[in-house]
């Protein structure tokens, strides 16, 4: 038996509702997030989930906690699995970060490959820190199935990244909160069973 994930991104926050860049900031989960990770739970519930790896922010670990919660399982925090480093854009509204820095929100809109935050990271230092965390965790379950739970730009760089695709292709990809996209390694390699699910977020 190949290695199986399930990619969670985690529940809404207020920065969500609000369209705030969160990157580092420790936003906590709101109440909306904290019934879309429960719905999520339940849907993961009896896939087999061995354990549930988070990201260390409290948005995702709890989201983590409540989704490993569902199947029994236990949680651990993995690093590579961190939102974005946002630098100077951290904490503040996206109306207000296209007024500071009108050509920089031009090359995130246009050329998100040649993107890179002022104090924070391009989207190719993710890449590169997602697919070795992601080697490093399929080297820890050579078989199996695990969950990830993550956040947005994390989630989006990691799936073009197992589709052979660049971050270039950032945009093409979407990723809601508490959606649940699932990938399996095969004889060819990752193959992409489920992108961006959300039906069993109906309820919420």
């Amino acid at each position: 038996m190949a290695t199986r994930f399930y990619l969670v991104r985690h529940g809404n926050t207020k920065s969500n509702t609000e369209d705030r860049f969160r990157g580092r900031l420790d936003v906590p989960l709101d109440e909306t997030g904290r019934e879309q990770a429960r719905l999520a739970g339940l849907a993961l519930k009896g896939s087999g989930i061995g354990i549930v790896y988070t990201s260390p922010l409290s948005r995702a670990a709890e989201t983590g906690a409540i989704v490993a919660a569902a199947s029994g399982v236990g949680t651990s925090i993995h690093g590579s699995l961190i939102d974005f480093d946002f630098g100077e854009w951290s904490g503040k509204l996206r109306s207000e970060v296209k007024v500071m820095w009108p050509e920089l929100y031009e090359i995130y809109e246009k050329r998100p490959a040649d993107f890179a935050t002022p104090g924070g990271e391009s989207l190719r230092d993710v890449e590169s820190r997602i697919s070795n965390g992601l080697e490093d965790l399929v080297s820890a379950h050579p078989s199996g199935t695990i969950a990830l739970v993550s956040h947005a730009v994390t989630c989006r760089i990691l799936i073009l990244h197992l589709l052979g695709l660049t971050p270039e292709k950032y945009w093409n990809v979407s990723v809601d909160n508490c959606s649940i996209s699932v990938f399996s390694r095969g004889k060819r390699g990752w193959v992409l069973e489920s992108l961006n699910a959300t039906g069993h977020l109906a309820r919420a």
